[in-house]
């Protein structure tokens, strides 16, 4: 069986197959592929994943398919590395809690991956699925994760972590916001490039917005702040990050070399160093 015959095939089987049938006749198919290590049958098998999802359950995810997947974190083959941190956008919505910790230990590697397109494109998919983590991986990972990114020495990999961080601030206690986003933000501002200057500004701008609103709170009993204008401050920061999180698009590796990736080696000046950061 070829994956290339996987999106036609689905096709056929959306417009004539019960799910019923989907599942005996189909989806057992589908993950004896995702067990094939053949670059050609991966490649495509993986471009083909997100038109899969509704019909594969969470157990077989779970118990099959992310195995065989994951192994692609770890390929020789940057296309397969970078095809694999993508799909996580399509999986992570039925990811076990220890398998998603398996892609947080992954994803720490690979935003130090000699690849930019592929460091770049691991803190996007991170801000993502942020949304799927729980709140105490979210605490332990995401911060770490993108202030490393801002000291990347490829343009759009500080941007990245810059937009990421401002897709995530719902998700960040206002003391975290104010002794650990800002601390790495704020240099930012004094990047050499001007388009992560700029992101940079934004990001600040929406974090001193929900401090302003956390200060005016401090001091006051839990019952006298107005639970409506606290819902309304909680909804205002929400829809701002669901904005930036729509926004963020992958960097595509003809994009990469465009800005000159292979080329982009100083050290940032603003961002207190050079490329990659802390390790895991």
């Amino acid at each position: 069986a070829s994956a290339r015959a996987l999106e036609p095939l689905l096709r056929i089987a959306k417009d004539g197959l019960s799910e019923e049938d989907m599942q005996s006749q189909v989806v057992p198919t589908v993950v004896k592929l995702f067990a094939n290590t053949d670059r050609s049958m991966r490649i495509p098998l993986l471009q083909t994943l997100p038109a899969l999802m509704e019909h594969l359950s969470a157990r077989v995810i779970n118990e099959t398919v992310f195995g065989h997947v994951s192994l692609g974190f770890a390929d020789t083959s940057p296309v397969l590395r970078e095809l694999t941190v993508k799909s996580m956008v399509a999986l992570a919505p039925k990811l076990s809690r220890g398998n998603m910790g398996q892609v947080m230990r992954a994803f720490a590697k690979l935003q130090l991956d000699e690849e930019a397109a592929i460091r770049t494109n691991t803190t996007i998919c991170l801000g993502k699925i942020a949304v799927h983590l729980d709140a105490s991986e979210r605490e332990r990972v995401l911060i770490p994760a993108f202030t490393r990114s801002l000291k990347d020495p490829f343009p759009p990999g500080r941007n990245a972590g810059l937009l990421s961080f401002s897709a995530t601030q719902q998700y960040y206690k206002p003391i975290d916001a104010a002794t650990r986003v800002l601390a790495a933000v704020a240099p930012m501002v004094l990047d050499p490039e001007r388009e992560v200057r700029e992101t940079a500004l934004g990001c600040l701008r929406a974090y001193m917005l929900k401090l302003e609103q956390a200060s005016a709170a401090v001091g006051k009993p839990p019952g006298e702040a107005s639970s409506a204008d606290a819902d309304a401050a909680d909804d205002a920061v929400s829809k701002a990050a669901d904005t930036v999180l729509k926004s963020m698009n992958w960097l595509t590796s003809a994009a990469a070399k465009a800005v000159g990736a292979p080329q982009q080696s100083a050290a940032l000046t603003a961002g207190g160093g050079g490329g990659g950061g802390g390790g895991g």
